[in-house]
């Protein structure tokens, strides 16, 4: 597979190109050489799916016991500007904050699959944990694609290792998968061949998943401003992702009560190396939870059996995690006054 058709320089490349051969004065010389040498073995391998991305960590390391936090931040500010959904009124900064500062993230290391003469598709990044699932889907084309269009992948189907459905585009709306919040967010790029995607998943729980097996056959290039302009790309495509350890042994704690409430009940309360989440269902909407002190986001999931679901996420910036971790409970408060009380 030739690089410049199948293997575009993406932006994470040219940031760590960029500053690194512009700023060649403060960069060790072991850390420059090994730069040097993962070009030419990019440039002149024909064949190689090699990414300077994989090992982004290792400059950033160099690069920080060296020279400052400036590049560490440009880095920063890329996945801030990839995860980010503030744009869309969802409040996912603890995710970011976890992507960007504590590098919870997985670079996905495979080639573009052609989906027909002009167009290919590969995943990007990944980010996971037992309730968020983050894709980030790059579509390349040989001609340049419009700053107005997006795709669509109607029929997108996620498995895991065991054919367990994890995802399905056409039944997320299912009582009883309540809690999938399928969102696709528009990520800006200066490249005009290349076009990402991300896709946000909540789920009511994505456990012990080793491989993501993804799936469909209906991929749609539209006009945001002209429904009428788009493309449609019919091709059966199916590739999987092997989960890093860090995503399959990352670390969760629940906190359970078997106290009844007349109003509301608490589905899950879980801490995870992303955030504290708390998903609970109420007759009432106005009830909310809180924890003293702590600010946090509210989102409104769904309805069902006349209850109304929600989650309370708490931002990892906000909370010792390593304190959360062992705590023995977690005391919430109610809106109207109630004390509840967590226990692990």
């Amino acid at each position: 597979m030739e690089h410049n058709k199948n293997n575009p320089k993406d932006e994470i490349d040219k940031l760590l190109y960029d500053y690194f051969k512009t700023h060649n004065e403060d960069v060790p010389i072991e850390t420059s050489k090994a730069i040097d040498e993962a070009l030419y073995k990019k440039k002149h391998k024909k064949h190689s799916s090699f990414k300077l991305s994989k090992i982004a960590a290792i400059l950033i390391l160099c690069f920080t016991m060296t020279t400052g936090l400036i590049f560490a931040k440009d880095i920063i500010n890329f996945f801030n500007e990839i995860f980010n959904l503030k744009s869309i009124n969802i409040d996912n900064s603890s995710i970011v904050d976890a992507i960007a500062n504590k590098n919870y993230i997985q670079n996905v290391d495979m080639d573009y699959i052609p989906i027909d003469d002009n167009y290919s598709i590969k995943v990007d990044y990944l980010m996971l944990d037992d309730l968020n699932l983050y894709l980030v889907f790059n579509l390349h084309s040989n001609k340049k694609i419009d700053e107005n269009y997006r795709i669509s992948i109607s029929d997108l189907v996620l498995t895991d290792q065991d054919g367990n459905v994890i995802y399905d585009n056409n039944k997320f709306n299912d009582n009883d998968n309540y809690l999938y919040i399928p969102v696709w967010n528009k990520i800006g790029t200066e490249n005009k061949n290349n076009y990402r995607e991300l896709l946000y998943l909540m789920t009511n729980g994505i456990n012990n998943l080793k491989k993501l097996n993804l799936s469909f056959s209906n991929i749609i290039i539209y006009d945001t401003y002209n429904v009428n302009n788009k493309y449609s790309i019919s091709k059966n495509t199916y590739f999987t992702i092997d989960i890093i350890d860090k995503f399959i042994n990352n670390k969760v704690c629940y906190f359970y009560t078997t106290k009844y409430y007349n109003t509301f009940s608490i589905e899950k309360c879980i801490a995870t190396n992303t955030g504290l989440y708390v998903l609970y269902k109420t007759l009432d909407p106005k009830i909310d939870l809180y924890i003293p002190k702590f600010n946090k986001f509210r989102k409104m999931l769904g309805y069902s059996n006349s209850y109304y679901y929600f989650i309370n996420i708490y931002n990892i910036n906000d909370i010792d995690m390593n304190n959360l971790f062992s705590l023995e409970s977690l005391i919430l408060i109610t809106n109207n006054n109630q004390t509840i009380v967590m226990q692990k």
